[in-house]
């Protein structure tokens, strides 16, 4: 799963969450200075969003993903086109 979140966000609620659960999370688009530890070859299935209104599809290094509808007006899931 990959997370673009912003520098407010509750991180660590969706860890919590997810706990127990075989998944890998990371941070991608990263805007700070933690950038450098971005992973570029990491393709995730479904990416976790909260940094905008009105997500509906979202390109990560040329794959497309598409708003999921599980969400509410800022936080969304956004699913891997195939």
């Amino acid at each position: 799963m990959g997370l673009v979140i912003s520098e407010n966000s509750y991180e660590y609620t969706l860890w919590a969450l997810l706990a127990g659960i075989n998944v890998i999370i990371k941070g991608i688009d990263v805007e700070n200075i933690t950038a450098v530890y971005e992973e570029p070859d990491f393709m995730p299935e479904c990416i976790f969003v909260d940094k905008e209104p009105g997500i509906e599809e979202y390109e990560y290094h040329g794959i497309q993903y598409v708003n999921a509808g599980i969400g509410d007006d800022y936080t969304y899931l956004l699913i891997r086109q195939n």
